[in-house]
């Protein structure tokens, strides 16, 4: 099962907003997820983390 979404906050030492892509790649057996891989947007969060001179 693969999951698609957006998320989006802000971060409280930049008080910059981001929003980034996701994925969860799942596998459910039994009716039970056995296992989840997550991939997000990293350059997003690092983004709004920065701070002035970084």
């Amino acid at each position: 099962m693969v999951v698609l979404g957006v998320a989006g906050g802000r971060i409280k030492a930049t008080n910059k907003n981001f929003e980034d892509q996701f994925v969860f790649s799942m596998i459910v057996q039994d009716g039970r997820v056995r296992h989840i891989q997550e991939y997000v947007d990293t350059l997003a969060l690092a983004q709004a983390s920065e701070t002035v001179g970084d």
